[in-house]
């Protein structure tokens, strides 16, 4: 691959231009008279990056779809980034592209490449599997992480260490140092762990500690105390040496592990907790509790989240109420005797959140996939369906599908979109609530309160500030439809809801 290729290299669309000329021995002036441009004064503008996004956007469609230059695919490609880049800047870009790698990335499987652990001591190679089998079995696991932010790691650990009961006896304490993008490449990384209860993650701003203090943060390391079933307490010290290796130290050092150790706890009170988790349990009590938590986080204020399909803040409490009913008790949810003060205090709450999403004076922005969408207009059942919630009637749908397409023309602070069929949704439900943080939920748990169903807050300011950034001036701006064909898909959809009623 040549130099102006090498994806480590970001050029503008003009600097880009230049270069692919140059390559190919052509001036600005040949390119013009082949593209039969009627100012030349134009080309020059556009490769000095001072003509305007949109007209350097005509100018790529125009110069790929004539294909004067023999582009190959890569070339192609390039000139698309740069086109972004030209729009965005490099800072800009570089964070829409580790947002989307986020966003994207909520796989719930390892991949395929082993962790291997080198053994100091024993001289011996062996898979980390192996030694996280050993701490597993213990009594009690303490794990302190500095940096670590690769996913296959952490997965790995996730996987040794939190599954089944084994979370009850395992505490993992996570720093992360949090400049620039490196806040979404971490919320990224260490997904398979983010959701746990077990799982604390705290936030270093560059700049709070001297540059040899934050070094101790940013160094690649595992300490895990553990005690044994003979209660006989271990302290390993595990480093990061590349990606898929790590070296396990299991003697000495003890005296400076437990000195760093209380540094880091001293420390604590200068970093920022990077999340907030529910606590969850299956109980009608208990998913009261959930639902008017997010009353709470509703409350007047602006929202831009991301989800597959029907949002059931979005249904009123008239349609909402039979289904709930006829849910709570074919699930045995509820006993019939509970029943009906538990759907009265139930729609009581959720009237609040219908009635604020609608007549807050605050933006609601929700970006949805047409093809999940559809899949509901036709099933009555969400991507994440709650549980105890039986699917909704084709009657039932049309109700909902006419009330919002109705708020979406007519309601400014009321905002649908759909994905464009080139961009491929996120698979989780991922939203900010503006001045309390970003909700993050863990895809495909049914709203199962007693199996798996998890979600975390992420208070994080920097990380909530480029997530808005990346929702609005990427999303938005680029990555939906417009408003005339959001509101004809809903028409469609209201069509395919009407055609089995």
């Amino acid at each position: 691959m040549s130099a102006a290729f090498d994806g480590e290299r970001l050029m503008t669309f003009g600097q880009c231009l230049r270069h692919i000329l140059k390559e190919k021995n052509l001036s600005a002036s040949a390119l013009s008279r082949m593209m039969e441009n009627k100012s030349r004064n134009s080309l020059f503008r556009i490769l000095d990056d001072t003509s305007s996004p949109a007209a350097q956007e005509a100018f790529c469609e125009k110069l790929i779809r004539g294909n004067w230059l023999d582009l190959s695919t890569e070339q192609c490609q390039m000139l698309q980034r740069s086109l972004e880049i030209s729009r965005v800047g490099i800072a800009g870009y570089r964070s829409n592209q580790a947002m989307r790698s986020m966003l994207s990335n909520v796989s719930t499987t390892r991949c395929d490449r082993s962790i291997m652990l080198d053994v100091v001591s024993k001289g011996e190679r062996i898979a980390f599997d192996q030694q996280l089998a050993v701490y597993a079995n213990a009594r009690s696991v303490s794990v302190t992480i500095t940096g670590c932010c690769e996913r296959n790691l952490l997965f790995t650990l996730a996987d040794g260490l939190l599954r089944g009961q084994n979370s009850e006896k395992v505490r993992i304490t996570h720093y992360l140092c949090t400049g620039g993008d490196e806040i979404i490449r971490g919320v990224s990384a260490i997904q398979p762990l983010l959701y746990s209860c077990s799982y604390d993650v705290f936030c270093i701003t560059p700049g709070t500690f001297s540059p040899e203090r934050e070094q101790i943060y940013r160094s690649n390391v595992i300490v895990i105390l553990w005690e044994d079933q003979q209660g006989v307490m271990h302290r390993h010290l595990i480093s990061m040496v590349d990606r898929d290796v790590l070296m396990l130290i299991d003697n000495g050092c003890h005296q400076e592990m437990e000195l760093i150790a209380r540094l880091m706890q001293a420390d604590q009170k200068y970093m920022y907790p990077l999340k907030s988790t529910f606590v969850l349990s299956h109980s009608p009590q208990d998913y009261l509790a959930y639902t008017a938590a997010f009353d709470d986080l509703e409350r007047n204020r602006a929202i831009y989240t991301i989800k597959p399909d029907m949002c059931i803040t979005f249904i009123s409490p008239e349609i909402l109420r039979q289904p709930v009913m006829e849910g709570f008790v074919q699930t045995d949810f509820t006993s019939t005797e509970e029943l009906p003060p538990l759907i009265d205090a139930f729609a009581d709450i959720h009237r609040r959140r219908f009635d604020n999403l609608y007549t807050k004076k605050k933006p609601t922005h929700a970006i949805f996939s047409a093809e999940a969408m559809e899949r509901f207009a036709r099933t009555g059942m969400q991507s994440d369906h709650f549980f105890a919630i039986r699917p909704y009637s084709p009657q039932e749908r049309v109700l909902m599908l006419r009330h919002i397409r109705s708020h979406a023309e007519e309601n400014p602070f009321f905002n649908i979109y759909f994905f464009k069929e080139s961009f491929d949704p996120p698979k989780s439900e991922i939203g900010l609530y503006e001045g309390i943080g970003t909700l993050m939920l863990q895809p495909y748990t049914h709203y199962d309160l007693a199996a798996g169903h998890a979600e975390v807050l992420i208070t994080q300011r920097e990380f909530c500030q480029k997530y808005k950034e990346f929702f609005v001036r990427d999303l938005l701006e680029r990555q939906v439809l417009p408003k005339e064909k959001t509101l004809g898909l809903l028409d469609h959809l209201i069509d395919i809801a009407q055609s089995d009623a």
